[in-house]
């Protein structure tokens, strides 16, 4: 038994807007089943309202985040509070500001949505424009739209980019940080997205 004593329910249409891209399976009405608690309904109580808990950052879990299963049967890796403390450090690696716009590609039930998305966008107060799944001419608009200064993407994303049939018709200008994650980028593609963004 996994004992959990509060079981927190979220929709994705919670913090999407009206015209968000939201994937069919997402896009079902919103249900909190018995016994559960709406993550809305928590946020929209007074932060008085919250009891102090006593954490030990090096030693205590804030996460169990399961691994895909690719290579074994999927496994609940555990994670401190101190890991996503290290994890906020990426921003300050590669030079994140506070009037950044990153664009978050990856879920957030994902290592790379969760440490390179949203804990850098937290910590550092930025705004983060989150795509629910990847369309091309979708994250182009986005980007264009909200100014997206600061990409994070796995290399097949930027092949999907780069093919779009209307890649050469968005302004891209405001990007100024490119980040590649989850596989190796090959040279020729480093060389066309600089070619034709100026960043890689």
């Amino acid at each position: 038994a996994l004992k959990i004593a509060t079981l927190v329910t979220v929709h994705v249409k919670d913090f999407s807007e009206p015209t968000a891209n939201i994937p069919p399976l997402l896009a079902g009405d919103k249900t909190i089943p018995d016994g559960s608690i709406d993550f809305m309904e928590i946020v929209s109580q007074e932060k008085d309202s919250f009891l102090p808990v006593a954490v030990d950052p090096k030693k205590d879990l804030v996460m169990l985040l399961y691994t895909s299963g690719t290579t074994g049967f999927p496994k609940g890796a555990m994670i401190s509070h101190y890991n996503f403390c290290a994890a906020c450090t990426n921003g300050e690696i590669i030079g994140i500001e506070q009037k950044d716009i990153i664009i978050v590609l990856f879920p957030l039930f994902h290592v790379a949505g969760y440490s390179l998305g949203m804990l850098v966008s937290v910590h550092k107060g930025l705004t983060a424009v989150l795509i629910p799944r990847f369309d091309p001419e979708d994250m182009l608009d986005n980007i264009e739209r909200f100014k997206v200064t600061i990409v994070f993407s796995p290399p097949t994303a930027y092949i999907g980019l780069l093919n779009a049939p209307e890649f050469k018709n968005h302004d891209l200008s405001s990007i100024r940080i490119t980040v590649a994650c989850g596989a190796p980028v090959p040279p020729p593609l480093q060389k066309e997205w600089e070619e034709k963004v100026g960043t890689y």
